[in-house]
């Protein structure tokens, strides 16, 4: 996919930049079976800004994950789901590290976790512990829990 934007970023000293964004993206996962089933993701992210703009967003980025939904549903009445426990690896590069840096943007990230998926794909809760190493020096630890719903 791609996106491209005119006049999209603008710096204090009144530049305005475009930006252009695209990615790469493969997905592989196998039917459910007695022993669950695997997903393993991959992509790659380039991020352009023009017009000479100080920015933290133009570079590149990295993404793998993997994960294993547990063949066992859990709950019902309205709420059935799986458990899928996944690990994620993501690392962003970006071409102006000193604004990174100032900013102490995340350049790379470990997660474990695990979504409870609920019929398919349509709805989904996860949660996961992250740990972020920034740009200019130091890291950041997470703990996250989210929602996708899908209509």
């Amino acid at each position: 996919s791609d996106l491209d934007q005119a006049d999209a970023m603008s710096s204090a000293g009144g530049r305005v930049g475009s930006f252009f964004g695209w990615n790469l993206d493969f997905l592989l996962e196998n039917k459910m079976t007695a022993y669950g089933s695997g997903t393993f993701e991959a992509a790659y992210y380039r991020y352009d800004v023009g017009g000479n703009v100080a920015n933290d967003v133009a570079g590149t980025a990295y993404m793998l994950f993997a994960g294993w939904l547990l063949p066992q549903q859990v709950g019902c009445e309205g709420f059935c789901g799986r458990f899928r426990p996944y690990a994620r690896w993501q690392h962003y590069t970006r071409d102006d590290f000193a604004v990174a840096a100032g900013n102490l943007d995340p350049k790379e990230e470990w997660d474990l976790g695990t979504q409870f998926v609920i019929k398919g794909h349509n709805a989904r809760i996860d949660t996961y512990y992250g740990h972020q190493e920034l740009d200019g020096g130091g890291h950041d630890n997470l703990f996250r829990t989210g929602v996708q719903l899908i209509f």
